[in-house]
């Protein structure tokens, strides 16, 4: 249900016309966190929040869902 709320928020934001600041945000989020991911892999150490389960329990949608609804809605308003 808060995946579907994050989703919804993006859209609002995206409605006042944030899309395209959310969406660097969100790229920016998502290079940091490869970041660490390649770091802790080249470590040998696992990240906590990895694996199926954290992200069936993760409150927000992925970072790719976000931006791929964010897209839709600038392709949508041109």
């Amino acid at each position: 249900m808060s995946r579907r709320a994050e989703l919804r928020a993006d859209e609002h934001a995206a409605g006042l016309g944030f899309a395209q600041h959310l969406m660097t945000v969100l790229r920016k989020d998502y290079e940091r966190e490869e970041s660490e991911r390649a770091t802790a892999a080249a470590l040998g150490t696992p990240l906590a929040k990895e694996g199926v389960t954290a992200r069936l329990l993760a409150s927000h949608p992925d970072v790719c869902t976000r931006l791929h609804h964010l897209q839709g809605h600038l392709e949508n308003r041109h």
